[in-house]
């Protein structure tokens, strides 16, 4: 199974019908395969990050620009894969400037917002924050915050997602917080993101670190009086993750379909193949699913 930045291309050979003709170059180039650096079987398919760069050399290397880049499973290796296009002339500056850590490369860049892309890519990859100030500051585009969020987890430095305007939402100070979390597998990162009504992102912090640590004390730092049942989620995500079904007690809410004790038992039983747990359901069209799943 395949999962690909979408992007709509087609796959054209121009193949030369006699010896003394000149072959034409290949415009497209899809379905390019190469390393995935640091994947292994168990890698999320989903997690389109780690293709970048090796698509950007791939493509490169063939004087093209890289237009979609996803991860592709062979049994147990995973690799990226990637779209290539020779007609993707700013795709193909941005990976030159890149791979060769060369941000006057980005001037090439036609597009506005693939010049920024550009900055970013560079920063990033060089690691240097004071890169991002090429990026112009204009009302409702936080491209230079997003710059500042990619290279502060590069370094995992705290001091740069203080660079960053926007509070909240994405391309945010939170969301900088959130990264280096998960970088980190360090709960500190979570208290330094604002709790606001009606937003969880703290919750979601706690939660990603708690399944990254398999620690379910952590679930007990969600604060309830933010509203929702993050706190139910995150028991439910560590009793399965660690396949520890005594977790499931420590849910609150009893019954129903998600973040519900019930839901916890019952996923358990699904992924340990337990009919015995599909007891724990408390209508018969629940447990007959939960049967279901088993045979």
């Amino acid at each position: 199974m395949m999962i690909v930045v979408p992007f709509s291309l087609l796959f054209v050979l121009l193949v030369s019908g006699c010896a003394a003709k000149e072959e034409q170059p290949v415009p497209f180039l899809n379905g390019l395969q190469t390393a995935c650096p640091g994947c292994d079987a168990n890698t999320d398919v989903s997690a389109q990050e780690q293709c970048v760069n090796p698509c950007m050399k791939a493509c490169l290397d063939k004087n093209m620009g890289v237009t979609s880049y996803g991860k592709v499973r062979e049994g147990t290796e995973m690799k990226c894969s990637c779209d290539c296009s020779s007609e993707a002339t700013d795709d193909l500056a941005i990976a030159k400037a890149t791979i060769l850590q060369d941000l006057s490369l980005c001037e090439d860049v036609a597009n506005s917002f693939k010049k920024n892309v550009c900055y970013i890519f560079v920063a990033r990859e060089m690691k240097d924050e004071s890169l991002c100030e090429k990026i112009e500051l204009k009302q409702g585009d936080n491209s230079r915050d997003s710059c500042y969020i990619y290279v502060a987890r590069e370094k995992v430095d705290k001091n740069i997602c203080g660079k960053v305007i926007t509070q909240s939402g994405s391309n945010s100070k939170d969301v900088c917080n959130l990264f280096l979390a998960q970088e980190t597998g360090k709960a500190q990162w979570c208290e330094e993101i604002k709790v606001e009504s009606g937003d969880n992102s703290q919750d979601t912090c706690y939660i990603f670190v708690a399944l990254q640590n398999k620690d379910a004390s952590l679930c007990e730092k969600i604060n309830v009086a933010n509203g929702g049942n993050s706190k139910d989620a995150c028991y439910t995500l560590v009793a399965n993750k660690l396949g520890d079904v005594s977790l499931c007690e420590k849910v609150q809410v009893d019954s129903g379909p998600a973040n519900s004790k019930e839901a916890c038992y019952l996923l358990y039983a699904i992924k340990t193949q337990d009919p015995s747990l599909c007891e724990k359901a408390t209508t018969p069209e629940l447990k007959a699913y939960c049967v279901q799943q088993i045979r």
